[in-house]
């Protein structure tokens, strides 16, 4: 199947936190030192939604990749 793009819903994120995860436990280019839980990335994936665009890439029922808005410097790390 060719993948396709589409916006996110909340039901993706436990593929987006596959994706996610290795960034998280592996990197420090997250900035989050906890991988989130699946309800926490559901929950992030709704409030996004609510303003800004939050964009999968899907191919065969598998989120491939994913991209998001959101504003600028909320995480602790740019304290």
């Amino acid at each position: 199947m060719q993948p396709i793009i589409r916006l996110a819903k909340d039901s993706d994120a436990q593929q987006i936190l596959k994706i996610y995860d290795p960034f998280v436990e592996q990197t420090i280019v997250s900035f989050e030192v906890v991988t989130p839980t699946v309800a926490e990335m559901s929950k992030r994936i709704v409030n996004t939604l609510a303003q800004f665009p939050w964009l999968v890439c899907v191919s065969d029922n598998r989120v491939l990749g994913y991209a998001y808005a959101s504003t600028h410097r909320t995480r602790a790390a740019y304290q």
